[in-house]
């Protein structure tokens, strides 16, 4: 939901983040990164587990891969062994990644 509100709606925020998500193939998201008229977009910092059995890391990583390729910057960490939860070191990134674009 996160991803939708920010790239199809609210493009005026300092980034985005979204853990153990994804988007559909057809998702309208892409599209709109590629019409976007505000340049640039928000960043996206992208973290998922690789042992997450509700929502694919495959899946993820596939939505990082189309948001890249309409033209977002984007980066993607994969977190070894974790299944679809936090662990302090997604909420250390995060941290990190916030204090940045305050």
């Amino acid at each position: 939901m996160a991803l939708h509100l920010v790239y199809r709606y609210h493009q005026d925020v300092a980034g985005i983040f979204a853990l153990s998500s994804f988007l559909n193939k057809d998702s309208v998201v892409y599209q709109a990164v590629e019409n976007a008229s505000q340049r640039p977009l928000p960043e996206l910092l992208q973290c998922h587990g690789t042992a997450d059995e509700l929502v694919f890391h495959s899946w993820a990583e596939e939505t990082n891969s189309l948001l890249k390729k309409a033209g977002l910057n984007t980066s993607f960490h994969s977190l070894p062994d974790l299944n679809h939860q936090l662990c302090r070191e997604e909420l250390e990134l995060l941290r990190s990644w916030i204090l940045k674009k305050l």
